[in-house]
């Protein structure tokens, strides 16, 4: 099954690449619980909708952003998916590039918890797997 979910995971992320929303969401299930250890103080968000407020609260901090999925981790019933992540400040202006990691929970086939978190290390960490 790992395998399986990390082709899910991929194809999630080549949809929402390509602007294919539905595409996207269809490896996410509806009541998916998502906490983003990135942003200090923030709360969980729940459901598609949450997904679409943690993306905005994420943006807001960007004049541009775009993810760029370079590996796909297998950890039992969960994928990290690390992503080198290019953005410009909207304030400073200041453009970064880095490596995120997001932690895919699977269950049946769709994404039921993400944890994002500001470094691979971390999202390798926090499924037990060591770089």
């Amino acid at each position: 099954m790992s395998q399986e979910n990390v082709e899910i995971v991929r194809r999630s992320y080549e949809a929402y690449t390509l602007g294919d929303i539905e595409g996207a969401l269809a490896a996410i299930d509806p009541q998916i619980v998502i906490r983003d250890h990135d942003i200090p103080d923030a709360s969980e968000y729940h459901g598609h909708e949450g997904m679409f407020r943690w993306q905005a609260d994420w943006e807001s901090s960007w004049e541009s952003w775009r993810w760029e999925p370079e590996e796909f981790v297998a950890a039992g019933d969960r994928v990290v998916a690390v992503l080198r992540v290019h953005a410009k400040g909207r304030e400073s202006g200041a453009e970064i590039e880095r490596l995120d990691g997001a932690v895919w929970t699977m269950r049946n086939g769709k994404g039921t918890r993400l944890d994002y978190y500001g470094s691979k290390a971390e999202a390798l960490e926090a499924v037990g797997v060591r770089e």
